[in-house]
């Protein structure tokens, strides 16, 4: 049963072999005093951290008043009981990876950033640089403020679609490129 306690920081330690380095100190803390802490560590029953790692080394580096001030004394954790030491390794690898296989969606982000503007949110606001946020949307027309219109009859719409198989990773980069390239709607699915 997934359950989710309160830890004080020092009860959580990292791998000694960090599997990402995070050059950007501090943009997560600021997004953390902006926005607050909500997505909980997951460590095992000893304390240590199987994903999390930054926002950990994040909350810590924040100066004791400031994390008092936010409430973080303590740092919400996710118990992970019951796996064996390799298991506890394997997950933290395949964790860290998933970040790698979503892509963004530019059109979708171009409108939740613009929907969001009045509201006087920044790209830094959102976890970009005004220079990350504009080379991400450059290229994109100008969107208007209406949403999509639904289909005419409500109905589901039907869509096709061709999946391929390939070799590995790599194929699969190199057939997703191609297609994308010829102006396809790719989706990369792993099964």
């Amino acid at each position: 049963m997934l359950r989710i306690e309160q830890w004080p920081l020092e009860r959580l330690h990292c791998h000694t072999r960090a599997l990402r380095r995070h050059g950007q100190s501090g943009r997560l803390a600021g997004l953390i005093q902006k926005h607050g802490y909500w997505v909980p560590i997951l460590a095992t029953s000893d304390g240590q951290v199987i994903d999390g790692e930054y926002r950990l080394a994040e909350v810590a580096a924040l100066a004791p008043a400031e994390r008092a001030r936010l409430g973080l004394e303590t740092i919400p954790v996710i118990p992970c009981d019951g796996l064996s030491p390799a298991q506890v390794r394997a997950l933290r690898v395949a964790l860290n990876k998933s970040q790698e296989w979503a892509e963004w969606d530019l059109e979708a982000l171009a409108r939740e950033v613009h929907d969001l503007a009045p509201q006087d949110f920044t790209a830094e606001d959102l976890g970009f640089t005004a220079k990350e946020m504009a080379k991400l949307l450059e290229g994109l027309g100008p969107l208007d403020d209406s949403p999509p219109a639904p289909p005419a009859d409500n109905r589901y719409k039907e869509q096709y679609g061709v999946i391929v198989i390939c070799d590995g990773e790599a194929h699969q980069k190199e057939v997703y490129e191609a297609l994308a390239a010829q102006g396809y709607k790719c989706r990369v699915v792993v099964t």
